[in-house]
């Protein structure tokens, strides 16, 4: 039986599209958060095969679970960057006519959701900066070299609203795996105020696109991204 939490060498924008799990990264320790690179774009070529249950750890470096946080809020930003520029360039191709007409409705949930992660970009860079440490301006390069794609591949307006609706599921992931994993008690705050909202933008996602607004009976880390992706 194939392993469900296995990745592959050659994860592609279309697997985006039709399976969030193809997003799944490899479990998270503060050690890994200490490691993130920033190397620029490229293709998502990752074999790690395993269980995807995230367990906090704890530190064995003084200082550790400072750094882990920061890391951690480093990748937090990055997301909201890529969800920012995906939402952005869904409506520049909604806008630009090329799908027809678009729900009016649509077009108003992707400004004021694209707002949130603006919002909640600078959240997290507010939290750098009290710790000292640099504001990110950039994006989570593993995370985009998927989701870019596979909103550039779109043909259609349910398409593109897949397409959103998957990057929330992986940022709905994201944040509860970081609840676990973050030591600073605001930014455990600052996380648990965050991702209901990622899961309420999911929800509405459903909805236009007529499934159940909320399929699953419990939240999942499946699909979360961790701070070993490059922030470029």
């Amino acid at each position: 039986m194939t392993d469900q939490n296995c990745w592959h060498a050659s994860t592609t924008a279309e697997e985006f599209v039709h399976d969030p799990n193809a997003l799944s990264s490899s479990v998270l320790t503060r050690r890994t958060a200490l490691v993130a690179g920033a190397t620029g774009f490229g293709a998502l070529l990752l074999t790690a095969c395993g269980g995807a249950t995230v367990k906090a750890v704890p530190p064995t470096v003084p200082g550790e679970d400072v750094a882990g946080d920061v890391a951690l809020a480093e990748l937090l930003v990055g997301v909201e960057n890529v969800a920012v520029a995906l939402y952005q360039s869904a409506l520049d191709g909604l806008n630009g006519g090329h799908f027809g007409v678009v729900p009016a409705a649509l077009t108003a949930y992707l400004q004021t959701a694209m707002q949130h992660h603006r919002d909640h970009a600078a959240a997290w860079n507010a939290g750098q900066a009290t710790a000292g440490a640099t504001q990110v301006t950039g994006v989570d390069a593993t995370l985009k070299a998927i989701a870019g794609p596979a909103l550039a591949a779109a043909q259609d307006v349910p398409t593109v609203v897949r397409v959103v609706l998957d990057l929330e599921d992986v940022l709905a992931a994201t944040y509860l795996n970081a609840v676990g994993v973050l030591h600073d008690t605001d930014s455990v705050k600052l996380a648990t105020t965050i991702q209901p909202v990622e899961m309420q933008h999911s929800a509405l996602l459903n909805f236009m696109l007529g499934q159940y607004p909320v399929p699953a009976p419990f939240a999942t880390i499946t699909g979360a991204r961790t701070a070993s992706d490059e922030i470029a």
